[in-house]
């Protein structure tokens, strides 16, 4: 039964692909069309049937500010019909009071457009207690507590507020929740988002207490880490919450009512204790970071950008193996650090090895890191150890660059024998005179005639010829067009990359991978080689970028990676940082 199922929704997915794009549809709803200044409500996008669907990742409202929080999708099989559709969930934070229109937006879905409803919401005056709902407190819980109590805030802390570039400075963010609110759902968790550095995923969040002012608040703390990308003043921004919560007023039922009987206090506190389901959002405290170049007098080659501190060991995966087989060599980094920028390492004292890198994989343990590093390694010659692995980082803690080295590890390798003996056969005994020219006369008697005289000679000659001529005039157009129509060809790539930059309406993803290709094009026509599949680092050294140059190419790639492969979502840049990009791109000209 389960088989026929399955069948039948395949059948249906791959024959009936016209009839799905004609149920798709897509609607808007909002929450709570009343709220007040400083309480968000939500606004969810709906897209039903669609297999692909983009929504606006930038709306704007003048008074409002529009953060998207995440996507849901809900898929559901009945009767061999699927149907599916995705929930796009965004935060509207009202940031002045008034009557607000939320336009009509347009959804792109499987290669059609679709508009949602518009919608009204009121935002009134937020009343003089910061961080409650729009419901009224209890008149005994506004009695029983002072007014400078605080029902949420949040914390921001840091361990310093100096570092270098690319050092990891872990970060703890706290959100205290007084009493009257319990914690039922996190809607999404804090998000950073900034200019000048990354941010690494958030840990899932540890529930604890904390008594503040003789009020014991419930306390969600989150811990992550931030890499700065460049010298300066480094601005982290305050992390919002959004989670679920249930308030639960307490009134004194008893003395309003004048009950003083047991059950009777306990039967009517239970039915004035209905609880309220409500969405509140709870902010931190900015931090502002002193953030330091790294020293440019003695960097090492093998430099290549990991700040922390680490450790480097290696291990080979037999020591003895059968001629011509390969060697696997893995080296292991330990320790606590950027393992982002850790993407590659060098090998010394290869001379007579071929190697070739397998596999990198990353496992992160706490606060601590392992990243690991395979090469296969054939030998050429016959060798008694392994290349030497070196590795260069930057010790905050010490302020200069440390270099390890693994101690080569003894093998025995040899390479494959290039030669396989033949067996000989025993020869066949000798022909008497008689019997050679019995065999001579037997041949010519056949109409034996020279391969020179035949015509499959001449054919295949001809031929051979002409695929030679052939090849000839293709090399000769090859490198004909090498000097010119392919320098031609870069030429009109630049131009293209930088006029899709140039567009002032292109969406950050947009920009930073036309900004990307841009750069690594420029990096092919100053060294003359194909520049695909190289690093950042080697693209920026090929073009010559120094300084300020140098930091702005490597954060314009390092977001086009964190975009390319869904790391984290990038808000659209300002226009200073637009003038920035674009200044370094037009430097070419």
């Amino acid at each position: 039964m389960v088989g026929s199922v399955i069948y039948c929704w395949w059948l249906w997915c791959i024959f009936f692909p016209c009839a799905q794009a004609a149920d798709i549809q897509a609607s808007a709803r909002i929450s709570d069309g009343e709220t007040q200044v400083g309480q968000s409500v939500r606004l969810d996008i709906i897209v039903q049937g669609a297999r692909n669907a983009e929504v606006p990742n930038d709306i704007k409202i003048k008074g409002l500010r529009l953060s998207y929080i995440g996507r849901s999708m809900q898929v559901q099989m009945l009767n061999t019909q699927v149907t599916s559709s995705a929930t796009y969930t965004f935060s509207v934070y009202p940031l002045q009071a008034g009557n607000f229109i939320i336009p009509s937006l347009q959804i792109r879905a499987d290669g059609e457009i679709f508009q949602t409803q518009s919608f009204s919401l009121k935002v009134v005056d937020a009343p003089s207690r910061k961080g409650i709902s729009r419901e009224k407190t209890p008149r005994r819980f506004r009695s029983s507590h002072s007014a400078g109590t605080k029902l949420t805030f949040g914390i921001l802390s840091l361990p310093g507020r100096e570092a270098y570039v690319g050092e990891k400075i872990p970060i703890k963010i706290q959100y205290y929740l007084h009493p009257y609110f319990s914690v039922r759902s996190i809607s999404s968790t804090p998000s950073l988002l900034g200019e000048g550095f990354m941010v690494q995923k958030m840990e899932e969040p540890k529930q604890g207490y904390q008594e503040t002012n003789g009020v014991r608040y419930t306390v969600l703390t989150f811990h992550s880490s931030v890499f700065p990308l460049r010298a300066g003043t480094l601005q982290i921004p305050s992390a919002s919450l959004v989670c679920q919560v249930l308030t639960q007023p307490l009134p004194d039922i008893s003395q309003q009512w004048n009950v003083t009987d047991t059950f009777f206090q306990r039967f009517f506190g239970t039915i004035s204790a209905a609880s309220a389901m409500q969405k509140i959002e709870v902010k931190s405290d900015s931090a502002t970071i002193q953030v330091l170049p790294l020293p440019d007098k003695k960097q090492p080659v093998s430099f290549h950008g990991a700040v922390g501190n680490f450790t480097l060991r290696a291990e080979v995966s037999t020591k003895d193996p059968f001629p011509g087989d390969p060697i696997t060599l893995r080296a292991i980094i330990s320790g606590k650090g950027n393992f982002e920028q850790i993407r590659e390492l060098d090998l010394d004292a290869k001379r007579g090895w071929r190697s070739y890198p397998t596999l990198t994989e990353f496992k992160r343990l706490g606060e601590y890191g392992e990243k690991v590093f395979e090469w296969m390694l054939v030998p050429n010659v016959e060798k008694n150890s392994t290349p030497e692995v070196v590795f260069s980082y930057f010790d905050p803690t010490l302020a200069k660059y440390i270099t390890l080295r693994t101690t080569p590890q003894v093998v025995k390798a040899n390479p494959a024998p290039h030669s396989i003996p033949v067996p000989t056969m025993a020869s066949s005994p000798s022909l008497t005179e008689k019997e050679k020219w019995r065999v001579v006369r037997k041949f010519v008697a056949e109409s034996y005639q020279p391969i020179t005289r035949r015509p499959e000679f001449a054919v295949a000659n001809g031929i051979a010829i002409l695929a030679l001529l052939a090849f000839v005039g293709v090399q000769s157009t090859r490198n004909f067009k090498k000097a010119g129509v392919g320098k031609v060809g870069l030429h009109r790539a630049l131009k293209a990359s930088l006029d899709k930059a140039s567009d002032p309406y292109t969406s950050p993803e947009e920009l930073y991978s036309s900004a990307a290709e841009f750069l690594r094009l420029w990096a092919q026509l100053a060294s003359g080689k194909d520049m695909r599949g190289e690093s950042a680092q080697e693209i920026v050294r090929a073009i010559g970028l120094i300084g300020k140059e140098s930091e702005l190419a490597l954060e314009i790639f390092a977001l086009y990676e964190e975009l390319s492969y869904g790391f984290r979502r990038v808000g659209n840049p300002s226009t200073a940082t637009r003038a920035s990009i674009l200044e370094l791109l037009r430097r070419r000209r």
